[in-house]
């Protein structure tokens, strides 16, 4: 079989091989060889998708491989721009967080 990283893939351990005329096949293969795994089969121009959008990596604690889409996840992680108040250099006490309504005497 001939393993190939799709061109613009996230993660240099995905590879992609040619299931048959229709459908490819998605792997994980580990840093210093070992087993493959296979992650998914997919007509052609999906399974190149898919691999392209994907990030993986092996968890330290569990050894388990973990998957997740990394283009949905930046569309739905909040960039941050502004600076807490605390970051700016004040001290933050005696301040009131703007939605807070003030309280009677």
């Amino acid at each position: 079989m001939n393993f190939k990283p799709p061109q613009t893939a996230r993660n240099p351990h995905v590879r992609t091989f040619k299931v048959d005329d229709n459908f490819r096949g998605v792997v994980y293969a580990p840093e210093g060889g070992g087993t493959l795994v296979l992650l998914k089969v997919l007509p052609h121009d999906d399974a190149y998708a898919w691999a392209r959008k994907l990030d993986a990596a092996a968890n330290p604690v569990t050894r388990g491989l973990e998957i997740w889409n990394a283009d949905a996840l930046e569309r739905v992680t909040p960039t941050r721009t502004r600076r807490s108040p605390r970051s700016s250099g004040g001290s933050g006490r005696g301040r009131r967080p703007a939605s807070t309504p003030p309280t009677s005497p």
